[in-house]
């Protein structure tokens, strides 16, 4: 400014580093640390190839750590605390060289697994001597070291008093943790904040002490939002607490709305999202009990009915359930929790209780007990409820367990293991997937759906009542749906639409609902002609007495 050469003169504010604890600016000053040489061109490349070499879940978790490795700087390994893991390294007093000798880390690695590391933090700053000996004026003399000497003849030390990373120690949780032939794991699992973190500290050491990552399988989530798409805090009242959800409506609707949200990204919960998966277990609760129920009694080992001699619909819904093992079996390997809970809640929703098990209660609450049909249909469902219970119960782990001690109860001549996690579920026979037994199937369902929303109509019209008050006369269009029906057999019709009667007509509109008549029959609710023709049973259908006396 004296001499002119100023042009401006003002005051910059900028953004500065502060101290997160006493809030003060943070002195930055060169000093000496330890350091891991991540840097170095050949090491990089092993660590990118460890990468490319590890399963990522999602897939773009690799492009992340990858491109972190890629810029990241040399790993500084010493911080500057009172206490922590220490850096068991020595400086000579006299010369500063320091000392790393094997038998010295391995002396100090046997103090701290007998002692703790407290012995490396006691008379800080007091210099040591190796070995037994008598009284070291102005030093620590550690008679359990080795006696040991610097090139200089000197034998005073002076400890490292700085402290490893705690990244250090997490990323050497494998070494700790696994056993010899164990690396690597199957599969770690973290929030997506530790590409920086422990999936990088731990994939580091491991490259650096074996080669290859610590890990086959690397998953990571997203976190718990509130409903509004906010973190959660005490201060905001919008924690929702897991122990609460849990008391409230059982630990396994907590763990199927887990199972059915995106992981893969932030996940918002409360109350109110939490209806439907409550509303979902309820459901499949309830088709697990009336498994359980309805094969309560049978015995697997002599009543079972071999799939050959089945009726088609028992053959088709054991198919459907050989698919069902087939793609929770993939969803689960995928890591894809809510393909495998979707799969399954669907499965026991529409697949058995909005169809087979509604079109089999005729024959489970009508026929006799050892009638083939009703023991067929036994079969079905205890390959259902063993199977569906081994499938849930990584997802709704208590409930399968439940149902698995039930099942237990009721037949302990089965075979079945003390726990479902102790079970090993074989998967589901091949044999069991019948070639064009799925579309014929779909052809009858399509044609089913048909009927049922013709019932609806004629509910709504106060034609009827309850489905079996109907007599349904089908005509379909189709030459080859009209060839299904027929193969299938008129009784086989009336029970899946859960009418009085069913007949394939010619002519007129394709679905024709009018009152069946009769008289209602108080045993199968079915409206029949013959309502009172058995002397002995006068109140029943013929059919129903015919049963009685079995």
């Amino acid at each position: 400014a004296a001499s002119g050469r100023l042009y401006a003169k003002g005051t910059v504010s900028h953004n500065y580093q502060h101290c997160w604890r006493c809030k003060n600016p943070i002195a930055y000053r060169a000093t000496e640390q330890w350091f891991l040489h991540v840097t170095e061109e050949a090491f990089r490349k092993d660590l990118l190839r460890a990468v490319s070499e590890t399963r990522w879940v999602p897939a773009q978790g690799a492009e992340r750590i990858g491109a972190m490795l890629s810029g990241r700087p040399d790993w500084c390994l010493s911080r500057q605390r009172l206490w922590g893991t220490p850096i068991p390294i020595f400086d000579c007093a006299a010369c500063g060289k320091t000392m790393a000798d094997d038998d010295v880390l391995e002396a100090v690695e046997k103090r701290v697994a007998t002692h703790g590391s407290d012995f490396w933090f006691a008379d800080p700053g007091r210099p040591v001597v190796f070995g037994p000996g008598g009284v070291e004026a102005g030093a620590n003399r550690w008679e359990f070291m080795p006696p040991k000497s610097c090139s200089c003849g000197k034998s005073v030390f002076k400890r490292e008093s700085d402290i490893l990373d705690v990244w250090l120690d997490s990323g050497a949780s494998w070494l700790a943790v696994l056993g010899e032939g164990e690396v690597p794991c199957d599969l770690y699992l973290e929030g997506s904040d530790q590409h920086r973190g422990w999936f990088q500290s731990s994939l580091v050491l491991a490259v650096a002490l074996t080669g290859r990552a610590p890990y086959k399988t690397v998953l990571t989530h997203g976190f718990v939002l509130d409903d509004k798409g906010r973190a959660m805090h005490k201060s905001l009242g919008n924690v929702v607490a897991p122990q609460k959800v849990i008391d409230e409506l059982g630990a396994d609707v907590l763990r199927l709305w887990v199972s059915m949200a995106d992981y893969s990204d932030d996940v918002r919960l409360s109350d109110k999202l939490l209806a439907g998966p409550t509303d979902l277990y309820r459901k499949v609760r309830n088709t697990f009990k009336f498994l359980l129920g309805n094969t309560d009694g049978f015995c697997p080992a002599k009543d079972a009915v071999s799939r050959a001699q089945m009726p088609e619909l028992e053959r088709f819904i054991l198919a459907r359930l050989r698919r069902l093992d087939l793609e929770v079996r993939s969803a689960y390997d995928a890591f894809e929790f809510r393909r495998a809970a979707t799969a399954l809640a669907d499965f026991c929703n529409l697949t058995l209780s909005a169809f087979y098990l509604d079109a089999r209660k005729d024959a489970l609450y009508t026929l006799s007990p050892a009638d083939p049909v009703r023991r067929a249909a036994q079969t079905a469902m205890w390959e259902c409820l063993r199977r569906l219970a081994g499938l849930a119960a990584p997802i709704l782990s208590f409930t399968a367990e439940e149902v698995w001690a039930e099942a237990r109860r009721q037949h302990p001549d089965s075979g079945l293991a003390e726990s479902v996690f102790l079970a090993e579920l074989e998967p589901a026979p091949a044999a069991w997937d019948e070639p064009g037994l799925h579309e014929r199937w779909e052809r009858a369902l399509a044609l089913r759906e048909s009927v049922l929303k013709a019932l609806e109509a004629a509910r709504a019209a106060k034609l009827i009542g309850k489905s079996q008050e109907a007599r349904v006369r089908l005509n379909p269009p189709a030459a080859e749906d009209r060839a299904l029906v027929t193969s299938m057999g008129a009784e086989a019709w009336t029970e899946l639409c859960l009418v009085s009667e069913l007949e394939l007509a010619e002519g007129g509109e394709p679905v024709l609902v009018e009152k069946a008549a009769g008289a209602k029959c108080p045993r199968c609710w079915r409206w029949r002609l013959d309502v009172g023709s058995d002397a002995s049973n006068p109140e029943l259908c013929a059919r129903c007495a015919l049963q009685l006396r079995a």
